[in-house]
């Protein structure tokens, strides 16, 4: 599977760093791994069991870019949870998105959606 995603990046001018690990060192760690090796102004991460609206990068980037924007650092959305179907819907995870919302909560919790 690694080899043919390389090779589909490749024929779409796409570039993909792979970073593995020698050993499973946890979620956390291999993601400070993978930042390590971004060398990139914009990240963009996903989980591999996401299913993500066609336009969310483009319009979380046109977001950042705004002129009024220079000082947004993190950018996140809403998620619709699913079990067997995207159909049918189990539960919507809302987080707060003005800056206000945010100071608020991120002591309590954190403001950014991040399933397990």
């Amino acid at each position: 599977m690694v080899k043919w995603f390389k090779s589909e990046c490749s024929n779409r001018n796409i570039k993909i760093v792979f970073v593995k690990n020698p050993v499973n060192c946890g979620l956390g760690i291999s993601l400070a791994e993978g930042l390590r090796a971004c060398s990139y102004e914009y990240i963009g991460r996903f989980d591999s069991d996401d299913l993500n609206n066609p336009e969310r990068m483009e319009v979380m980037l046109n977001y950042m870019n705004e002129d009024k924007n220079q000082d947004i650092a993190v950018v996140g959305s809403q998620i619709a949870e699913f079990s067997d179907s995207p159909q049918r819907l189990i539960g919507r995870r809302k987080v707060p998105i003005s800056f206000n919302e945010v100071a608020q909560k991120v002591f309590l919790r954190n403001p950014l959606n991040h399933m397990d």
